[in-house]
């Protein structure tokens, strides 16, 4: 009795050994990166709607004189960069957003260094109006 138990056991346990070792999700980086319509962000980013909620004041109550909406590459990604220079709260002074319009970073937080470094093929496309 206490071999078939045994023997039962073990069974049990490679099986369960062998199911947990296969990854049914074989999911990458890449895969993780937010798909999104890059070409209208690239092309005509003042006609996708979270680029309009931004300029509105979605996540800066005070968008300053100055400040201006970029598209650019970083880390081999689409992002949109917003810059407030002129904001004397600190606060509000600059956002990277995928392309999706999710803040990937704000401004002085852990690796904006390495996003003013690596920032490439900038590309204004709004500046605040006066």
């Amino acid at each position: 009795m206490k071999r078939l138990i045994l023997f039962t056991l073990i069974v049990f346990m490679t099986i369960l050994m062998s199911t947990c070792s296969k990854n049914t999700n074989n999911n990458t980086l890449t895969d993780t990166i937010p798909k999104c319509d890059s070409v209208t962000l690239v092309n005509s980013p003042l006609d996708v709607t979270w680029v309009q909620k931004v300029i509105a004041g979605r996540d800066c109550q005070y968008i300053l004189l100055g400040s201006q909406m970029s598209t650019g590459i970083y880390n081999n990604r689409i992002v949109v960069y917003f810059e407030n220079p002129a904001s004397n709260l600190g606060t509000c002074v600059g956002k990277v957003y995928n392309c999706n319009g999710t803040i990937l970073l704000n401004w002085m937080e852990n690796g904006w260094l390495d996003f003013e470094q690596n920032y490439t093929n900038k590309k204004v496309f709004w500046v605040k109006p006066k």
